[in-house]
């Protein structure tokens, strides 16, 4: 129950700047990296983008951390040998 209402809040930036990407449609502008550019989008299009891919950039981050948990322990088992005591 606990973790679904930790849902709420930590999904609330992306959901928040989903529904300000779909407020935004205009102007358009193309993306430019170095000498490569994107075709002209609306810049809520890139904001939702943007915020989608970071969401499953971490999903997928967070996925992979909690798979690699279910692995062996790291704790061993160490046991005496049963000695006499030289005292008896």
């Amino acid at each position: 129950m606990l973790h679904r209402l930790l849902l709420l809040p930590l999904l609330s930036p992306l959901l928040v700047t989903l529904l300000v990407a779909a407020l935004n449609p205009r102007p358009t502008l193309p993306l430019r990296l170095l000498t490569w550019q994107t075709p002209a989008l609306p810049i809520g299009l890139w904001m939702a983008i943007a915020a989608g891919g970071g969401a499953a950039l971490s999903a997928s981050a967070t996925a992979l951390a909690l798979r690699q948990g279910d692995g062996p322990s790291l704790r061993r088992t160490v046991r005496r040998r049963q000695e006499p005591e030289p005292w008896a």
